[in-house]
C-alpha cells in the first residue's frame, strides 16, 4: 500500500488544484503582476486595460474591456470593482464584478481557498457613481509579489466599508 506520491514526475498529471498549492506557498500576495488600470470610459461605463493577476496560486488574465456601472437613482454612491476567485463556481470560477451602494461589502477572503473551494476577493479599483457620471476612480489592487521568507505578515481589518481595500502604511 502506497503512502505517498511524487506529483512532479516523470508519468504523473499535475492538477490545478497542484499548481495553485505551489504558487500560492511561493507568491503568498493575491493581486496584479502587471496592467489592469481602471480609468473612466463614458458617464457610465469603467474601462480596465489587459493584465495579468494571481489569486491565491491561481494565475488569470484581464483582457481590455469596458465594464457598465449603473448610475445612482438619487444622490452619490460608493463603488468598487472587484476580482472574485469562487472555485465552488464550476461555470465562472473567476470574475470581475461591481458593487455600488451607500456602504460597501467587505471583501471575501475564506482560508484555505482552494483546498475548500472557498472565494476569495480582492478590490481593484475604488469609485464614486452619482446620478449622471462615475467619478473619483481610486486604484487599490494590491500587487502580487512573491514570498521572502522572512518578515511579518500583517492583517489589517477595518469596520469601515469606504476604508476596505485601500492602501495603508504602518510603522
Amino acid at each position: 500500500m502506497d503512502n505517498i506520491s511524487l506529483v512532479t514526475y516523470a508519468g504523473q498529471t499535475v492538477t490545478p488544484l497542484d499548481d495553485a498549492l505551489v504558487y500560492e506557498t511561493a507568491i503568498n500576495q493575491s493581486g496584479m503582476i502587471y496592467g489592469g488600470s481602471v480609468t473612466i470610459k463614458s458617464a457610465n461605463n469603467l474601462h480596465i486595460s489587459s493584465g495579468q493577476g494571481i489569486v491565491c496560486g491561481r494565475k488569470f488574465t484581464i483582457f481590455d474591456s469596458d465594464i457598465q456601472v449603473a448610475l445612482s437613482s438619487s444622490g452619490t454612491l460608493l463603488g468598487r470593482l472587484y476580482v472574485q476567485l469562487d472555485l465552488s463556481n464550476v461555470g465562472t470560477p473567476i470574475q470581475l464584478l461591481v458593487e455600488t451602494g451607500a456602504s460597501l461589502t467587505p471583501v471575501q477572503q475564506d482560508n484555505n481557498v482552494n483546498i475548500m473551494n472557498g472565494v476569495f476577493e480582492f478590490n481593484i479599483a475604488t469609485f464614486t457613481v452619482d446620478t449622471s457620471t462615475i467619478s473619483n476612480v481610486i486604484m487599490v489592487a494590491p500587487s502580487a509579489e512573491p514570498s521572502t521568507g522572512a518578515g511579518s505578515v500583517i492583517t489589517v481589518t477595518t469596520t469601515e466599508a469606504s476604508l476596505a481595500g485601500k492602501m495603508c502604511t504602518i510603522t
